[in-house]
């Protein structure tokens, strides 16, 4: 599997919890408005989320085990890099 060397999982890992921190909310929103019909569908909307998400999570666990190799590269290095390994797969 090729992983692009620019998804260092730095910046995804943040929307990722951004998403999942937006989810909960909700969930705590309906309870305090105690709206148990809307709670219950918001909850498995954050359920689907967390079995949805785990191919990202495994992709940016991949993606961060080679990011040192790759630190000292500028970001136009990277991105050239990205897009011949994106030609690879």
């Amino acid at each position: 599997m090729q992983i692009p060397i620019i998804a260092t999982g730095s910046v995804y890992q943040t929307y990722l919890d951004a998403a999942r921190k937006n989810l909960e909310n909700l969930v705590r929103l309906t309870a305090a408005l105690n709206d148990s019909e809307f709670g219950r569908e918001a909850q498995l909307i954050l359920d689907s989320f967390d079995d949805s998400a785990m191919d990202a999570v495994a992709l940016i666990s991949a993606a961060n085990e080679n990011a040192a190799a790759f630190a000292d590269l500028t970001p136009r290095e990277i991105a050239q890099l990205s897009v011949y390994r994106g030609m690879d797969a």
